[in-house]
Parts: C-alpha cells; sequence; structure tokens
C-alpha cells in the first residue's frame, strides 16, 4: 500500500481550494491597490490609523511608516492576514495526519499491511509537506499575477515578484513551523472531532502571545513562542527573516517531528 500517493490524492482537492480561495482573497486585496495609489485613499487611511494607539498598531502589523502606494508594502500589510489563514491550514493538515484513519475506524486495514509505523509517519510528513508546497505556488502565482496586473509603470516587475517569493517563502516556513506541532499534537488527540479545536487553541494561543510581546515591553520574549512573529510579510520584505527566528523554527520542526515518531511508534491504538 503506497500511503503517500494515497495521502497526496486524498489531501489533493482541499489543497487546490485552500490555494484558489486564498489567492482570490489576495486579488481582490489588490485590486483596492491603484486606488490607495492614485485617488488620495493613502492620506484618508493614514488619518483613521492616527486614532488608533500605537502599541495596538503595531500588535497588529500596522505601522505609521508603512506607504500604501508602494505595492510591495501594501501587499505585506494586507496579506498579513491570508497568512495567518496558511497558518491555520498548515497546523490543521498536521494535527489531522496521523488521527484520522483511527477516528474513521480504518486504522485496522492500514495496519494489516506490511508497513511498520515509521514508515507510515515518514509517508504522512511528505504528503502533507508536498499539499502545502502545492498551496503555496497556487497562492504565489495568483498573488504574482496580481500584483503584475495592477503594479504601477515605474516599479520593476522584477523587483515585485522578488518581494512576492520572498513573503510566500516566509509563509511557508511559518507553515512548516505550524505544521510540526499540529503532526505531534496528532498522536495526543483521542478522535479527529477534537483535532482541529486543539490545533486552533494552539494557534491562537501562539497568535495572542506574539501580540502580548508587542504590547508589553516585559513581554517581549512572548514573540520567540510566537511561530506567526518568525516571518511575518512586512519584516520579510524589510529585513529578511533574523538568523534567532530560522533558528527557532527550524527547532521546533525538528522537535515536532522527532517528538511525532517517538510518540506515534509507542501509542496504543484504538482498533
Amino acid at each position: 500500500m503506497n500511503v503517500f500517493k494515497f495521502e497526496i490524492k486524498r489531501l489533493l482537492k482541499s489543497g487546490i481550494v485552500w490555494g484558489v480561495v486564498n489567492g482570490l482573497l489576495v486579488l481582490l486585496f489588490m485590486l483596492f491597490f491603484p486606488s490607495m495609489e492614485k485617488s488620495g485613499l493613502q492620506k484618508v487611511f493614514e488619518a483613521e490609523l492616527k486614532s488608533f494607539p500605537e502599541g495596538l498598531m503595531e500588535a497588529f502589523g500596522i505601522d505609521m511608516g508603512i506607504d500604501f502606494t508602494n505595492i510591495s508594502e501594501y501587499l505585506a500589510y494586507v496579506i498579513q492576514y491570508i497568512a495567518m489563514a496558511s497558518g491555520v491550514y498548515a497546523i490543521i493538515l498536521g494535527v489531522n495526519s496521523l488521527i484520522k484513519e483511527e477516528t474513521e475506524g480504518s486504522i485496522e486495514f492500514l495496519y494489516a499491511q506490511p508497513i511498520r509505523r515509521r514508515t507510515i509517519v515518514t509517508n504522512k510528513l511528505a504528503s502533507n509537506a508536498t499539499i502545502y508546497a502545492l498551496y503555496l505556488v497556487i497562492l504565489w502565482a495568483i498573488t504574482a499575477l496580481s500584483c503584475a496586473a495592477v503594479k504601477p509603470d515605474d516599479t520593476a516587475l522584477a523587483e515585485v515578484l522578488k518581494d512576492v517569493s520572498y513573503i510566500i517563502l516566509g509563509m511557508g516556513f511559518t507553515g512548516y513551523v505550524f505544521m510540526a506541532v499540529g503532526f505531534a499534537l496528532s498522536t495526543v488527540v483521542r478522535s479527529s472531532k477534537g483535532a482541529v479545536p486543539m490545533a486552533m487553541s494552539v494557534f491562537f494561543v501562539t497568535f495572542i502571545m506574539g501580540v502580548l510581546g508587542k504590547l508589553k515591553e516585559n513581554l517581549g520574549f512572548f514573540k520567540y513562542l510566537s511561530p506567526f512573529e518568525y516571518a511575518s510579510p512586512s519584516e520579510v520584505i524589510r529585513n529578511g527573516v533574523e538568523l534567532v527566528n530560522l533558528s527557532l523554527g527550524g527547532i521546533i520542526i525538528l522537535l515536532g517531528i522527532t517528538v511525532t515518531y517517538y510518540l506515534y511508534e509507542r501509542k496504543d491504538m484504538r482498533i
């Protein structure tokens, strides 16, 4: 039994749907860019932002220094919400990966095949990572086409595409961190019914920790406990990914995968 091919077939449709839907949302956001550039909407937007506390704006990725007439900075601002959805999708992929058959009662059939648990985990990791990569490619393609369609004439397409690529790569890095966490969670949840709520709880708790880390100076270390902050779109196009964030994300991925193998091989299955 080829678990990898089976998982790809099972997840392919949802991966395409997620990619197309989020890509179309980016397109919708980008259609407003010409108005931001030409109609003076930037000044209206800035006037509204001044009424909000500075700390609150920083917590939610809003910087008064953002130039909304710059297509890359505008994209980085609007796509942060898609980045959140991408993180949610990644952790859901991970948390559903190893519990689905056990919940549906098909785990007995799976273990009747000549296949080891370690091999199952490896194939599930590879298939879920592949589907998420496909999702990112679809999102990149639609985002790139959207930016190419609305970019100013005096802006080089190559520069815009470079920034789009950096942003999507950053989202991919964050997504794989959340996916690794999801895989580890998948070895301890008791059913798929509780898997998604647990995954969502973990995602939003870490997101809120990142917000608190920005709001409270004495809680600044919370930012390092929030994978969403490791490669935020605006930070990626301005400064790239900090080495400490890259290292932390890599450690979480390795720990998540290691914990997944360790716990799944020792798990008592409900057959």
